[in-house]
């Protein structure tokens, strides 16, 4: 029996080595050095100027209703590597009363930042190239167009690509418009730039 015991470890051993032994095969292996990933960038220039450069501002003056302006034109500029989608965003409304004059006996409020100006002014922004797009929604009033995003149906802004954008502004005339004279309405406009897919 012992040596029966023997036979069948020696059989086991043999086979075991039989089989790692038909496991070896040719290697060879090759090592690829010197990879690297780069981020892209998004990159936004208006009227050429980067952050607090950023100057152009729209001015209008002796504004009274029925007045309807091409106020002017700015253009942005995608300078990074890849494409954009962009919009636009009037943030940072401020309604200055600049004091209730004669004209406006029937204006309650007349505090200092209590003007009406902001609420009697619409428009939308256009690109000033073809097919001349709007810049959707266009705006019931400067008041009414803070923080809503505005963009085109397709919004792409590739990388190295200029727009031009004009802002058209207009003051329908209603039956308060007294209450608005001599105010002022201040805002700021803001062009976002996103990574588009």
């Amino acid at each position: 029996m012992k040596k029966i015991l023997i036979s069948v470890i020696t059989i086991l051993a043999v086979t075991t080595a039989t089989i790692g032994a038909t496991q070896a095969l040719f290697t060879d292996e090759e090592v690829s050095t010197g990879n690297t990933f780069t981020a892209g960038t998004l990159d936004l220039t208006v009227d050429g100027k980067n952050g607090d450069e950023v100057a152009t501002r729209y001015t209008i003056t002796n504004w009274k209703p029925g007045d309807s302006r091409n106020v002017g034109q700015i253009k942005v500029k995608n300078v990074g590597s890849v494409n954009g989608k962009y919009w636009i965003e009037i943030k940072n409304v401020v309604n200055h009363e600049n004091g209730c004059i004669e004209p406006e006996s029937d204006d309650t409020t007349c505090g200092d930042t209590e003007g009406e100006l902001g609420s009697k002014v619409s428009g939308y922004f256009q690109e000033n190239i073809s097919p001349w797009s709007h810049i959707n929604p266009a705006f019931s009033s400067i008041n009414a167009a803070e923080g809503i995003r505005m963009e085109t149906a397709t919004g792409t802004l590739d990388a190295g690509e200029e727009r031009p954008f004009v802002l058209y502004a207009k003051w329908l005339p209603t039956d308060t418009d007294n209450l608005a004279q001599g105010d002022t309405v201040s805002f700021d406009i803001v062009f976002h730039l996103e990574q588009a897919n």
